[in-house]
């Protein structure tokens, strides 16, 4: 197949294509980004702005987002089902102000937890016994629920 190049003066975006090549995403969530960086910098970059120029909705635009904000230790994304409680508030954050309610399961791994296969978070490999039990334990979760409050959203659960 030929492919035509032109001179790209207006009405195009040049991009890296880092995230275009990155097996890890989906193609919904390399849209979105693309989207997102042909936007203006002064454009509304919230999931009601997004909605208001997207086919998908609310629902759609959280988890394409909830993809984009994975990343591993070294803050590189890789599209596995990972998120910490900061991420988490982030997108409540969005969440709350489209209108919808969060709901939080917490999952103790970094990827998404196949329940036949759990592996420990990376952030855990030196933890002790004690303090992997004072992570599993409800003080925990109710911690983090907490934070994620303080942060101007409300959890459903």
């Amino acid at each position: 197949m030929p492919v035509f190049r032109v001179e790209k003066n207006t009405n195009y975006t040049t991009m890296c294509n880092y995230h275009l090549r990155d097996r890890n995403l989906t193609l919904k969530a390399k849209g979105l980004l693309s989207l997102c960086l042909s936007l203006p910098e002064t454009w509304d970059y919230s999931v009601r702005g997004l909605v208001a120029i997207c086919k998908e909705g609310k629902d759609s635009i959280v988890k394409i987002l909830q993809e984009l904000e994975q990343y591993d230790e070294d803050g590189n994304p890789y599209g596995g089902g990972n998120n910490d409680v900061a991420t988490a508030a982030i997108i409540g954050k969005w969440a709350s102000d489209a209108g919808m309610t969060l709901l939080i399961d917490f999952h103790y791994s970094d990827f998404w937890a196949d329940p036949g296969r759990q592996l420990a978070p990376k952030a855990w490999t030196s933890m002790t016994i004690d303090e992997k039990s004072s992570a599993l334990s409800s003080s925990y979760v109710w911690q983090q629920n907490s934070r994620i409050r303080q942060r101007y959203c409300r959890p459903a659960v």
